[in-house]
C-alpha cells in the first residue's frame, strides 16, 4: 500500500524558521491592540503571502507556510506576556 504522496514546494528558507521575524510581530503585536493589531497583522501577512506568491510558491504552499508563521508568533507572544 502507497500512502497518498502530497507534493509541497520546498521553501529554501520557511517563514516559521526566519526567528527575527517571528519576534518582531510578536513585539509589535503585544504592543498594539484592537483594530491595529488587525490591520497590521493583516498587512504582514498579504505581504509574506505576495513574496512566496511572487517566488512561484502554489497557493496551498503558501497557506501552510502562513499557518506555521502564525502559530510561532502565538507561542512567542504566550513567551513573552
Amino acid at each position: 500500500m502507497n500512502p497518498q504522496r502530497h507534493d509541497v514546494t520546498p521553501i529554501a528558507f520557511p517563514i516559521s524558521h526566519r526567528t527575527a521575524d517571528v519576534r518582531k510581530a510578536a513585539e509589535i503585536l503585544s504592543q498594539t491592540h484592537g483594530e491595529a493589531a488587525v490591520l497590521y497583522w493583516k498587512s504582514l501577512v498579504r505581504s509574506i503571502a505576495d513574496s512566496l506568491l511572487e517566488m512561484g510558491i502554489p497557493d496551498d504552499d503558501v497557506r501552510r507556510e502562513i499557518l506555521a508563521f502564525q502559530d510561532c508568533v502565538q507561542i512567542e507572544l504566550q513567551t513573552i506576556a
